[in-house]
């Protein structure tokens, strides 16, 4: 009884507050509120993979094998984290995703710094990392949107793969232009979330 009085008072005394909350957060305000609260996410998660991929190589002292695997249960749910608040920037700051104009670039220097950064997630699952760069490495593009959409890709099939290897590929198909593709041994994707796949944003 004393809970439902509370309750009815503050329903007196606000009878619209969850609406107009509502209302705020649809807003333009809203969407402000989204992306600060992103860029806060971003600066500690940064400074847990650092420290997790830090100890993780036994670069602060001996690490056993139970504490290894844990480290990387903690870099993989950070580097997840970190993805997420990383989209959540880039829906509303798409212009930033890729240089303004084209710029020479190596792609396999691209194919290996995605290597890297997936390898802690590899090696939990113990799951293989391969990549396969093209023939003529020397490349015009936009590297930034490139290594953004390969990341993607990558950490999505390392975490829907339970056993086997995940492989990057980029293949030649001519002198201007490449064919990158992420290649998995996993399940596959339902063909019934394949009308939505490209969608922004959706209902898990």
């Amino acid at each position: 009884p004393l809970l439902a009085a509370f309750e009815r008072v503050r329903a007196a005394i606000a009878p619209d507050a969850s609406r107009s909350l509502s209302a705020q957060l649809a807003g333009a305000d809203g969407l402000r509120l989204l992306i600060d609260v992103a860029h806060d996410l971003r600066s500690p998660l940064t400074s847990i993979l650092f420290l997790a991929e830090t100890m993780q190589r036994g670069q602060s002292g001996p690490v056993n094998d139970v504490q290894r695997r844990q480290l990387g249960l903690i870099y993989t749910a950070a580097l997840g984290l970190s993805s997420v608040a990383s989209d959540i920037i880039d829906l509303t700051r798409s212009e930033l995703l890729v240089e303004q104009k084209p710029v020479p670039f190596s792609v396999k220097g691209v194919l290996e710094a995605v290597h890297d950064i997936v390898r802690p997630i590899a090696e939990e699952k113990q799951l293989a990392v391969r990549i396969t760069p093209p023939g003529i490495d020397e490349r015009l593009g936009h590297p930034v949107a490139l290594s953004r959409v390969l990341l993607n890709l990558t950490t999505n099939a390392l975490k829907f793969t339970s056993q086997g290897s995940v492989e990057i590929r980029a293949e030649d198909k001519g002198r201007e232009r490449v064919e990158f593709s992420v290649v998995d041994t996993g399940n596959g994707i339902d063909p019934s979330i394949m009308p939505t796949l490209f969608d922004p944003v959706r209902r898990a």
